[in-house]
């Protein structure tokens, strides 16, 4: 008897020290942020008011139409909320803008975060894990150039930290884009599993940073002439640098390649290249290939440049005819003047072309001047 009192006490007194030693929850912190922007837009060809380069929205035929406008839509707000916890530090963040079209001059308020991290583990919608923000170009270009995979997406991504080094895996929300022929063979069908995305990533001691990233997807469908559910498998592979050079000066560059994976390309997303039903009633995924390099140089403590060239390519598919899209071009070149911290004045020149099929080819150049007011 006299045994187990003691080992209730020394039961109790373990739980009794463990409910009195956890740390206490600390008061929420809670900080806003954003900035105020003003675009000025002047267009050689007619892009149809976006503010959005994509090489892939330059007509290949028709007159010369000149075209200015300005928009105020991408001004965004943010709110990071943080609160130090027993389980450790939980963030959250929820941040939007109101782009919610690339040609409505007004624009109406669109979600672009909302997410909580908590020791490596983040769950919500934010940039998807083959993407790196931290190797985007500087431009005024709202999204840049066309083969990046920028991206945000409703995921659940787990990271783990040694050092330098960050292995991470997510599952992300599927958007299969795919191309039907009227009256075809292939009814589309509803995606049963989610992208599945792992990646790596080294950050040196001076803010260089690399990362690998690999994605795969199943495009599932029905042969209405079999009455047979199918699936197609598409994959990708990313490489995504961010080279930090003498003591302000950085080279940033992307390469990705795969097949079925169009949705998470710039220039392609929308255009339902992700798979494409062929004359012959058969659905296939289609290859692309992109890449893009740019360089910053910073004049003085006021004045930056970035230069960017990029590209993007289909591989030939039968299901293609001669006036869809082959590949596209992208160049920008920008001046920057930060006369404070918070304060910014951009102007920049663009020049994209866009091929078809049957080597037509397009041309756009475009001027486009940003203020921006950040707090």
């Amino acid at each position: 008897m006299m045994k187990r009192y003691i080992h209730c006490l020394i039961l109790m007194s373990v739980v009794s020290f463990h409910c009195f030693s956890q740390k206490k929850d600390s008061a929420f912190k809670v900080s806003v942020y954003g900035f105020i922007k003003l675009n000025f837009t002047y267009d050689t060809r007619n892009l149809g008011k976006t503010d959005l380069f994509k090489p892939s929205l330059i007509p290949v035929s028709g007159v010369e139409d000149d075209n200015f406008f300005m928009s105020a839509k991408q001004t965004r707000v943010g709110l990071k909320v943080s609160r130090e916890t027993s389980i450790g530090t939980i963030k959250g963040v929820i941040e939007g803008d109101f782009h919610n079209t690339s040609t409505d001059v007004g624009g109406l308020f669109k979600l672009r975060h909302a997410y909580v991290n908590v020791k490596g583990l983040t769950v919500g919608m934010t940039w998807s894990n083959f993407f790196d923000i931290e190797a985007n170009p500087n431009t005024v270009d709202y999204e840049g150039p066309n083969s990046s995979t920028l991206s945000r997406v409703p995921q659940i991504r787990y990271e783990y930290q040694r050092k330098n080094h960050v292995w991470g895996i997510s599952i992300e929300n599927p958007l299969i884009d795919i191309s039907l022929q009227p009256g075809g063979n292939i009814e589309s069908k509803s995606q049963r599993f989610p992208d599945l995305v792992p990646s790596y990533r080294y950050q040196s001691d001076n803010g260089s940073t690399i990362k690998l990233a690999g994605l795969v997807r199943e495009v599932l469908y029905t042969e209405l002439s079999t009455d047979n559910n199918k699936r197609l498998w598409g994959y990708g592979m990313g490489i995504f640098v961010n080279w930090k050079l003498f003591s302000h000066d950085n080279l940033k560059f992307q390469v990705v390649h795969g097949t079925g994976i169009a949705g998470y390309i710039e220039d392609l997303s929308g255009l339902g290249y992700d798979a494409l039903e062929d004359t012959a009633g058969k659905l296939e995924a289609l290859p692309v290939t992109g890449g893009f390099i740019s360089y910053q140089h910073q004049w003085c403590r006021v004045f930056n440049s970035t230069l960017v060239l990029g590209g993007l390519q289909t591989d030939n598919s039968s299901a293609l005819v001669d006036n869809d899209y082959k590949r596209g071009r992208y160049v920008a070149l920008n001046l920057f003047y930060t006369p404070i911290s918070s304060l910014d004045f951009g102007i920049e020149c663009l020049l994209g072309q866009r091929m078809n099929q049957n080597k037509q080819a397009g041309y756009a150049q475009r001027v486009q001047a940003a203020a921006v007011f950040k707090f």
